[in-house]
């Protein structure tokens, strides 16, 4: 397991708690290697975007991506809740 500075070390991210998360090693590289974004808003939430602009939201419940309902899905509270917070935290 790899501690990940989600803004890199290098580009002046702090060693703090709201830059850090854990990743398995693969995940690491991929990250660092292949243009993909990932952001540690709080422990236990992840939100990775993919090197063509999609996200996903990774929590507790399990990894989802955001994007909008399709016509006549009506999405859990706890979607909509996850959703909102995710676009407005990468909206900041």
């Amino acid at each position: 397991m790899d501690l990940d500075h989600a803004i890199p070390h290098a580009e002046g991210g702090p060693t703090a708690v709201g830059n850090l998360g854990p990743l398995t090693r693969t995940h690491h590289r991929i990250k660092t290697h292949d243009k993909w974004e990932v952001r540690h808003p709080f422990p236990g939430i992840v939100i990775w975007r993919d090197p063509h602009g999609a996200h996903y939201l990774i929590d507790p419940t399990g990894t989802r991506r955001i994007t909008p309902t399709p016509a006549g899905d009506t999405p859990t509270r706890m979607e909509t809740y996850a959703t909102t917070f995710a676009l407005n935290y990468l909206a900041a």
